[in-house]
């Protein structure tokens, strides 16, 4: 699961050079892994990455 935060670290550092798609796709794919092994410190630092990842879809939203 360290690894799985790690990777969607790297993800959410490039949420503006990469398609929302791709984001969607490896997220989802990394969710597996924090799902059957994460530990707490693990499921809250995915909460942040998913919070970002929110958070700047709603900043893509309101800027024209």
């Amino acid at each position: 699961a360290q690894a799985a935060v790690i990777e969607g670290a790297v993800l959410v550092s490039r949420l503006h050079l990469l398609p929302a798609e791709k984001i969607d796709a490896e997220m989802a794919y990394l969710q597996i892994a924090i799902d059957k092994t994460a530990g707490e410190a693990e499921r809250e630092a995915w909460s942040w990455l998913r919070e970002a990842v929110a958070a700047f879809r709603a900043r893509a939203q309101v800027t024209p």
